[in-house]
């Protein structure tokens, strides 16, 4: 009985070290700043509000209260980025929620996007792109929630990134919130049988 409850232990560790490492740091910059995350100085900020550009509707959280707020203003034809490093097991998936919004008009497209990477190499997926040509001159497309599931189990490199295009006049922005990392169902179910199974041998075994 002994061995029993020590390998059921065993195997939660296992499984709950395996989910942590899933999760990325700061996901919903909570902390009120994007520690945690690469990002271009003075263009990438935690924000609790973000006033709408050339009349679209004003940014709140999806959740929380903060967001990540990337706005262009490097120089044209640069990105301003944002990204973190985290693990993966094959089967969890990659969440986030994400708005384009822009002042500019046609013929100026910027553009803002997100996109994984398997760190070491391999191809880029591109997750979520938006642009003036989209959206229309100066739209927005409102909060869009992206989800995609990770094929193979590593380390990935998840980035954020808009840029102005034509010319530097005036802004694009994305916002981003909740980004996640979610076990698979099955590992989530399997730890929580685990987890009954030694509650119910210890409670046998002060019978």
């Amino acid at each position: 009985m002994k061995k029993l409850i020590t390998i059921c232990t065993v195997a939660i560790l296992v499984l709950g070290t395996s989910i942590a490492q899933a999760n990325l740091t700061n996901g919903g910059f909570e902390t009120g700043d994007i520690s945690g995350w690469a990002a271009t100085p003075g263009y990438v900020s935690a924000v609790t509000f973000a006033a709408g550009l050339a009349g679209t509707p004003d940014w709140a959280p999806v959740d929380g209260d903060y967001f990540a707020y990337l706005e262009t203003g490097v120089g044209e034809g640069i990105y301003t980025l944002m990204t973190q490093d985290f693990w993966a097991n094959e089967g969890y998936s990659v969440e986030f929620d994400i708005f384009f919004d822009t002042e500019d008009w046609d013929p100026w497209f910027d553009d803002g996007y997100a996109k994984l990477m398997k760190a070491g190499g391999g191809a880029e997926t591109l997750l979520y792109s938006e642009s003036v040509a989209t959206v229309g001159d100066f739209g927005a497309d409102g909060w869009t929630h992206i989800s995609y599931v990770i094929g193979d189990s590593g380390v990935y490199y998840l980035e954020f990134g808009v840029e102005n295009v034509g010319d530097n006049e005036v802004l694009s922005a994305i916002g981003v919130d909740n980004v996640a990392v979610v076990p698979a169902p099955g590992a989530i179910l399997l730890g929580s049988i685990g987890m009954g199974l030694v509650g119910w041998l210890r409670r046998r075994r002060t019978l």
